[in-house]
């Protein structure tokens, strides 16, 4: 009997914590992921490829879907995550050039078939 009062405490005092912690690293991901393929889409502008641009702006919007979830979710929380981030940027900033193959994580065939149907991409608030 204890041990489930002692779970259950434990459980309503860190897990608003944790559920917060995820939504950090989540956005941080999504931000890292919006200005990489923010540069792919400037790279395929450069050297004139419409097929990879089409689908790295079709994954740029899937991905401000994603950051509009959270920003609706944590309004203040986004805010401070876009300052930070602004700042790293601005203290670390991206390299110039990729190695050969570093947009492999983009490729078409990561994904599945049924990612790319419009039905199966709503998104839950």
């Amino acid at each position: 009997m204890t041990l489930k009062i002692t779970r259950l405490n434990f459980q309503s005092r860190w897990y608003p914590c944790l559920l917060t912690w995820q939504d950090v690293r989540a956005f941080w991901r999504y931000q890292h992921r919006r200005a990489d393929l923010e540069r792919l889409i400037q790279w395929t502008v450069r050297k004139r490829l419409t097929g990879p641009r089409a689908h790295y702006q079709m994954l740029l919007a899937d991905t401000e879907q994603h950051l509009l979830k959270y920003q609706l979710r944590r309004p203040h929380l986004t805010w401070w995550l876009r300052l930070f981030f602004g700042l790293t940027t601005l203290l670390f900033p991206p390299q110039q050039r990729y190695r050969k193959g570093s947009a492999a994580k983009y490729k078409l065939r990561n994904y599945s078939l049924n990612w790319r149907t419009p039905e199966k991409r709503v998104l839950s608030y």
